[in-house]
């Protein structure tokens, strides 16, 4: 019996996702050819999705399927069209070129998931943060390491490794002096580069800051004033309504860049901007076995709401144990992917 569109489209998906840690910037994608009802290949879009196409036609197509969570890039449609497939099965809305016969928009919303810029028009913007059960994250002198556990931690390299962008703010960068790079074991995944901003409205940054002594990934530091001389990382920028980095202006620009998804890893001030702004698509928190006492360190710096209502909220979409803590994912109401 042949396999049905759906499932040809899930397994394409589930391919796709074994590239979405190294795929940060292009489309994420994969390429089935299919025959007579069975797969009679596979291939991954790595680096990007033209090599996906190219690969899945250099085998010979005519007469196949070719099922993709993403359209054929323009750079291999006349390829595509020499090589004669049946038929296409696609993820997305397209046009299509010739007389090809098309399935399209099949499984939308999880082919979207895989690429959300597309459908949201900027990066997906996550944010991560850890706290112990009395929802602290540091002790109140400051002393952080290390509230979660290994596992935890392992996870959180996860988050960052599927992530072309990693943003952190100046008040982290001198408390913690962190490397904010991705480290899960895997060269073809860690050797990704990734942007790293840094947001520091005084050009704070000590010039040797850890995270400027590495080569993985770029690394800017975005301010409000003249840069400093001899620091060409700094870039001054506009300021926002409240005289501090625009971050409306860092998502633009870095899904100018082409990045799929930012991830903010920050301290209280700059969570409490981040989930203010509207911006925010998705939350994870880490939760510890711990508690820190109440003078320790808070999680979010916020405004005095008058009400409840008036907070911002989001909406618990998974909860699980990870070792000895506790993740939970939480999702805007108001992202949709298209």
């Amino acid at each position: 019996m042949s396999l049905s569109d759906e499932v040809l489209m899930a397994r394409a998906l589930r391919l796709a996702e074994a590239c979405r840690q190294q795929c940060v910037m292009a489309p994420r994608t994969a390429v089935l050819v299919v025959r007579d009802g069975e797969v009679e290949s596979e291939h991954l879009g790595v680096p990007n999705p033209e090599q996906a196409w190219a690969n899945a036609l250099a085998g010979g197509v005519e007469g196949a399927t070719l099922v993709s969570p993403v359209a054929p890039p323009l750079g291999v449609q006349d390829q595509l069209m020499a090589s004669a497939p049946a038929r296409l099965v696609l993820g997305q809305g397209w046009r299509g070129v010739g007389r090809l016969e098309l399935a399209t928009e099949v499984l939308q919303q999880s082919c979207a998931r895989l690429n959300p810029a597309a459908g949201l028009g900027r990066p997906l913007v996550r944010m991560k943060l850890a706290m112990s059960v009395d929802g602290r994250t540091a002790l109140a002198n400051g002393i952080s390491k290390w509230i979660t556990g290994e596992a935890a931690r392992a996870d959180v390299q996860n988050w960052r490794a599927r992530s072309a962008a990693l943003v952190t703010g100046v008040g982290t960068v001198l408390a913690d002096d962190p490397r904010l790079t991705v480290r899960t074991g895997s060269a073809e995944v860690d050797g990704v580069r990734r942007q790293r901003i840094v947001l520091d409205s005084g050009f704070r940054t000590p010039a040797t800051a850890t995270l400027l002594q590495d080569a993985q990934g770029t690394v800017e530091i975005w301010g409000l004033e003249s840069p400093p001389a001899g620091r060409p990382e700094c870039r001054a920028v506009s300021p926002d309504a409240d005289g501090r980095v625009s971050l409306a202006a860092v998502v633009s620009d870095l899904g100018d860049r082409g990045c799929q998804e930012i991830l903010f890893e920050c301290g209280a001030e700059l969570a409490g901007a981040v989930l203010k702004s509207g911006l925010l698509d998705e939350l994870v928190v880490y939760i510890a076995p711990k508690f820190l006492g109440h003078r320790g360190r808070a999680l979010v710096i916020l405004p005095d709401y008058a009400e409840v209502a008036s907070e911002p909220e989001m909406v618990l979409a998974d909860s699980r144990k990870v070792g000895e803590d506790i993740r939970l994912i939480f999702r805007s109401r108001d992202t949709t992917y298209g």
